[in-house]
């Protein structure tokens, strides 16, 4: 599983982050998740929800992650930062 935080940047709901934030749009499926304010599931499986603060993407993976495919440039396996990246937040509601 792979927990990713965003900026709300002042979209008012999940739609506009949508737009503004994924290229192409993608088509979206309204979910409950949590205490998000709106959640929706993508066709590739990831889950988007917008908290008051925050937009939280859930990337779920059955098997191992190959580190290189999955880890964002500038972080190296083992790194403090990298063990930071990987790591649940307790404050994330999951679905």
């Amino acid at each position: 599983m792979i927990i990713s935080t965003y900026q709300r940047e002042g979209s008012a709901d999940l739609a506009h982050w949508v737009e503004v934030n994924l290229k192409p749009v993608p088509d979206l499926q309204t979910i409950s998740w949590g205490n998000a304010v709106e959640a929706v599931k993508l066709p590739d499986g990831r889950r988007i929800a917008l908290t008051p603060h925050h937009v939280v993407i859930m990337d779920l993976h059955s098997g191992p992650l190959t580190w290189k495919r999955r880890c964002p440039p500038g972080l190296q396996p083992g790194s403090s930062v990298s063990r930071a990246f990987v790591r649940p937040s307790p404050h994330i509601p999951l679905p």
